[in-house]
Parts: structure tokens; sequence; C-alpha cells
């Protein structure tokens, strides 16, 4: 009997360690990139839920978009780049088709997976 508790507890722990794996920031990512990437996130979710004005998206992605390129020169990693890149994607996106929200989606859906975050559907 307390061999078998000791496999459910164990199987138990095992779970949440995956869970919280899954759910956790990617461990080539600095700290200060997944916060600004982020925060890009949250205002691109924000626009695509009309619950923000498209020149207030534009206005938050570009300084985002700021602070991403002054780390970048700081850190030079990959991985800031990357992120960037995708905010960057998101920022032309509201630029030229800002009222297509598959391709914004698309873009946002990027940025969520370089974070290893959870992506959205054009229903949701």
């Amino acid at each position: 009997m307390k061999n078998v508790k000791k496999i459910i507890i164990a199987i138990v722990v095992l779970i949440f360690i995956i869970i919280l794996i899954t759910q956790c920031k990617p461990l080539d990512i600095s700290t200060e990139a997944y916060q600004l990437g982020n925060a890009a996130l949250e205002a691109e979710d924000n626009y695509l839920d009309n619950k923000m004005s498209l020149d207030k998206a534009r206005e938050t992605i570009q300084n985002i978009n700021d602070e991403l390129d002054v780390l970048y020169d700081s850190d030079k990693s990959k991985s800031t780049f990357s992120i960037q890149a995708a905010v960057l994607g998101f920022q032309i996106a509201l630029r030229w088709t800002p009222f297509e929200k598959d391709k914004l989606i698309d873009s946002r859906n990027e940025l969520a997976e370089k974070l290893n975050r959870p992506k959205i559907t054009q229903e949701d």
C-alpha cells in the first residue's frame, strides 16, 4: 500500500512539473525580453478583442518595439531579436492590414509561439 501511494504521489508531481514547464518562459529568453513580449501579446489581444483603439495599439506596440530595440542593442541575443521580429510583424500588420483579423491573428500567434503561450483562433 505504501508503494502505491509513493507511485501515485510521484505521478502527480511529475504531471505538475510537466504542466509548469509547458507554461513557463522558454529558457533561452531573458526575463526582460519575455516580459516585453508578453506586454506586446497583451496589447495585441486587447486590440483584437476591441478593448484598445487602433491608435493606442499602434502606440503601445511601437513603444514595446523601441524597448526591445534597446534591449537587443545591449544583449545581442537571438531570442530577443526573434521576439522583436514577431512584434514588428504585428506592428506591420497593424499599419497595413489593421482590419484583416486573420492576418493579425497569424502575426499574434507567431509571437505567442515564441513565448510558449497559447495560440488563438478566429473564433476565440
